[in-house]
């Protein structure tokens, strides 16, 4: 399932946790009760393990494994042979006040590796917000980028970035947090919809992102404001249908505290399903896509010819898959439990997803040729227009992606080479522009004697 921020994160620990459900069945469940008086029942509480106790007394428990002390937990068996009930959540309650004390034993390898993947994603995750941001502010800042396939772009970041905070609020928050975990309470579970419903945000614009470059390049439809407008309705809105559907549906469900419903939704059900199910029928769509995005970018290489258009196909190919989302397709299945492939799965997922903001800014943002021009062309700019000593009567002129700077004692003007592919050092007729022009970097480079493409191959090098 390509939906699993919370199912691979925390799969070391649901495996830990059916570790410790199968050494309580052995040890205590599987054991026949007492025969000598009322005792209350055995039971696997999804953390902790309590013996049958006798009406009237108190049971013990080693602290859940997170906790790492060596404290007990402990559970009042009322006089009637039942557990006590917490008067909040009407359920059996476990006191873990014991448990709460500052730790008391250094970290198991056990423990240690049940929580290295989500500090792997935190790790990841902080990286990539400060990218996303940068990017942002770098696609709001200038007034040369304001286009249809920047505004994708730019909410393609914000979802990106809103799931990476989400995520890392709700790991470090709840699942690091035994306490929160095992009381349940419901504002853990509100921001665990929330993540989920930012990480839905991030498949439906990558689906986005896909079919809006899908249509520029196959002209399947003209694009315009209209497509512009029902890409961001449907990019936030689909997702944030489902994401509702999925918490009523959840939060509907009655079932016993051990399994998934509870717990902060710290673990994945069935009920998941309903937001897994349509990010698996827009990924199949996106490879459907992106096969046909090839297939059109190798038929205009053919017509072109070029020593260099296997690397150039190759290049596209890798710009489109963080785009498509095709990273999700390298491991399909998810190997089986306490196996080596497994431990590579399980890090490599935790990697993958946390840096996604990481790929997406660095390809779509910072390796972007036009926005690199704009940034030189600006920097330039201000260091000209800051200099403060300038000989009189002296111009200088420095050349970016063939435009030439002149500055002089009074003013800075832009000037336009009529033909960007003669050497610098070759004069030149130049035109003044006012306003900085759009830099066309064909992905498919053009001779002089060649024809214009039909193609916007732009769309994909300065995607």
């Amino acid at each position: 399932m390509p939906h699993g921020q919370l199912s691979i994160i925390n799969d070391d620990l649901e495996s830990d946790i059916r570790r410790m459900r199968f050494v309580c069945n052995v040890t205590v469940l599987s054991q026949a009760p007492p025969t000598d008086g009322l005792y209350c029942p055995a039971e696997f509480d999804g953390w902790t393990c309590l013996n049958y106790t006798k009406a009237g007394t108190t049971g013990h428990a080693k602290c859940p494994i997170f906790f790492e002390t060596d404290e007990l937990a402990h559970r009042y068996c009322e006089s009637n042979g039942t557990w006590q009930i917490h008067p909040d959540s009407g359920s059996p309650w476990t006191n873990l006040t014991a448990c709460h004390n500052n730790k008391t034993r250094p970290s198991t390898d056990v423990e240690h590796h049940m929580f290295t993947d989500i500090y792997l994603f935190l790790a990841g995750a902080a990286l990539s917000m400060v990218l996303l941001i940068l990017s942002l502010i770098i696609f709001f800042g200038f007034r040369q980028l304001r286009c249809d396939r920047i505004t994708i772009h730019k909410n393609l970041f914000i979802s990106y970035f809103f799931s990476a905070l989400t995520w890392s609020i709700y790991y470090k928050a709840v699942v690091l947090d035994g306490e929160v975990v095992l009381t349940n309470p419901g504002w853990c579970r509100v921001l665990n919809l929330i993540a989920q419903y930012f990480s839905t945000t991030n498949f439906s614009w990558m689906f986005c992102e896909g079919l809006y470059l899908h249509f520029i390049l196959a002209r399947a439809l003209r694009t315009g404001k209209k497509l512009i407008k029902c890409l961001i309705i449907a990019g936030w809105t689909i997702p944030f249908i489902l994401t509702v559907i999925y918490g009523v549906v959840r939060n509907a469900q009655v079932l016993p505290l051990v399994l998934s419903s509870n717990r902060c939704w710290s673990f994945d059900d069935d009920s998941l399903y309903i937001i897994s199910v349509p990010i698996m029928v827009s990924t199949l769509t996106n490879i459907c896509m992106l096969i046909n995005i090839v297939r059109l970018l190798m038929t205009k290489l053919r017509q072109i010819p070029d020593v260099n258009q296997s690397r150039k196909a190759a290049k596209a190919i890798l710009i489109l898959v963080p785009l498509f989302g095709m990273q999700w397709l390298l491991f399909p299945v998810r190997p089986e439990q306490d196996s080596v492939l497994h431990d590579i799965y399980v890090h490599f997922a935790a990697v993958i997803i946390s840096i996604q903001g990481t790929l997406v800014s660095i390809i779509f943002c910072f390796c972007n040729g036009e926005v690199r021009s704009l940034i030189r062309r600006k920097w330039h700019e201000h260091r000209l227009m800051n200099s403060k000593r300038r000989p009189p009567g002296i111009t200088s002129t420095t050349y970016i992606d063939g435009y030439s700077i002149v500055d002089s004692t009074r003013e800075v003007t832009y000037l336009r080479s009529k033909n960007n592919t003669e050497p610098h050092n070759k004069p030149t007729e130049n035109i003044e522009f006012k306003c900085t022009p759009h830099v066309f970097t064909p992905l498919v480079e053009k001779d002089g004697n060649q024809k214009k493409t039909d193609l916007k191959f732009s769309e994909i090098e300065d995607v």
